[in-house]
């Protein structure tokens, strides 16, 4: 070698040896060639959520921080609607069930677009596509589901194989499986009377079966009155069933809790008087009910009443919005990543039957993992031709409420045999007007 570099000339010598050298430190590891990194300053998200914390999110924010120490996240409660949130003082991370307010937030500029995260996260390829559709808005994405939840008619397992019965499939079958109920003593039906959202899933789901999900959401668009010769139909085919006794009296004493009791043999525990074969639940249903009368039950779509409709079901998802004014947006991204990452949905699916009843929104989870009811809730959407959010929630805020007031107060009347189908649609349909008059719903019929 030292003849060679004789040879050269001197400028080339003393590059050879300066590369040399070079490749001689980087291999050694030497850093002194190389801008240190800087340090990270540190950030303290604010992520406001449900209640209280549970034992999934405190592992999934312990796990976050592990990755991003730089990274603090400041869990908080609720301490006003929603919505509010996005305009007074809005926070860095926002869980939210997607609805008429986040519409009116994404059009209104308020929400950040996360298609970065979504595509990072490969979530055209692990969504179901009604999740997809539903955080999908002009093409872009602005919701980040965490995972979802199912309405269906629950029923008693053993009960029900005790008495030879099988879930009812059509309308005609459900009306026979409630006169052989009804001739053992047991009252058909249990209904959340107290509770608007859930009282109110027999509409949706008569609409649905009777008319289809475009009707359904013609209704949500305001371009469909509520004194349509269709929602009376639906309330007349609801009053049919009271009419019948198929109700358990005082549906406005039953909570959702207690219509999920009603159908599960507690024994003398003394915690409901009441007996009924089935109930119409959605999601949260059977968060609070405990694990062994949990397993007591199973349950299966709202019958059909036209079999040429095409079967949609009623769900809600949960995920993250990121405010478009968070402090700490790019922060945000990076946590609303993480919640999107397949090792944030296996801690999920861990927890699925636990704290709650709920799929994860990724379907590259491993399935065998969930509980069994909730991979029946899995199969249940997979198998239906569209999916909806429950009307409630696609309408605007004082709408909403008249809506689920008025139809409680309908279930309540029609259980005495008092329902009132006229008041009921004349007040619905001017909620509808006072909406449109305010520029809260579209125009168009």
């Amino acid at each position: 070698m030292l003849r060679i570099h004789l040879y050269l000339p001197c400028r080339q010598v003393w590059l050879q040896l300066l590369l040399g050298l070079a490749v001689a430190l980087l291999l050694a590891g030497c850093g002194r060639l190389r801008p240190a990194e800087p340090t990270p300053t540190p950030v303290t998200l604010r992520y406001v959520s449900g209640a209280a914390q549970t034992e999934v999110e405190q592992e999934l924010l312990a796990r976050f921080h592990e990755l991003h120490p730089h990274i603090t996240v400041d869990r908080q409660r609720f301490a006003m609607a929603p919505q509010r949130y996005l305009t007074d003082g809005p926070p860095d991370v926002l869980t939210i069930m997607p609805g008429y307010w986040l519409e009116a937030a994404i059009q209104a500029g308020l929400v950040a677009d996360v298609s970065d995260v979504w595509q990072m996260a490969d979530l055209d390829q692990h969504l179901p596509p009604f999740l997809t559709a539903m955080a999908t808005h002009g093409g872009k994405q602005f919701f980040l589901p965490a995972g979802y939840a199912w309405s269906a008619l629950y029923y008693n397992r053993a009960r029900f194989e005790q008495m030879g019965l099988t879930p009812p499939a059509t309308w005609d079958e459900l009306l026979a499986v409630a006169d052989v109920l009804q001739s053992q003593g047991i009252t058909p039906f249990a209904l959340p009377g107290d509770d608007a959202w859930a009282t109110s899933l027999w509409f949706d789901y008569l609409i649905l079966r009777l008319y289809g999900a475009d009707v359904h959401q013609a209704l949500a668009r305001g371009q469909l009155p509520f004194d349509d010769a269709r929602v009376r139909t639906v309330l007349e085919t609801w009053q049919l069933l009271f009419d019948r006794g198929y109700f358990l009296e005082h549906p406005e004493r039953l909570s959702t809790l207690e219509s999920a009791l009603a159908l599960v043999e507690h024994g003398e525990s003394g915690l409901m008087d009441a007996t009924a074969g089935m109930a119409l639940l959605g999601p949260g249903a059977l968060d609070d009910l405990p694990a062994n009368f949990r397993e007591q039950l199973a349950f299966a779509p709202f019958p059909s009443l036209d079999s040429t409709i095409p079967r949609a079901e009623v769900l809600v998802t949960l995920g993250m919005v990121a405010p478009m004014d968070a402090p700490h947006l790019p922060e945000a991204m990076t946590f609303l990543a993480f919640l999107a990452s397949p090792e944030a949905q296996a801690t999920l699916t861990q927890h699925a039957g636990q704290e709650f009843v709920f799929a994860p929104a990724r379907t590259d989870v491993d399935q065998e993992a969930l509980p069994a009811l909730v991979r029946q809730g899995v199969t249940l959407l997979e198998g239906a031709d569209q999916a909806v959010l429950p009307l409630i929630l696609q309408l605007p805020n004082e709408m909403a409420s008249v809506y689920g007031r008025r139809l409680t107060q309908f279930a309540q009347a029609a259980a005495q045999q008092d329902g009132d189908i006229d008041s009921t649609l004349a007040a619905l349909e001017a909620a509808r007007q006072s909406a449109l008059t305010q520029g809260l719903l579209p125009e168009g019929n």
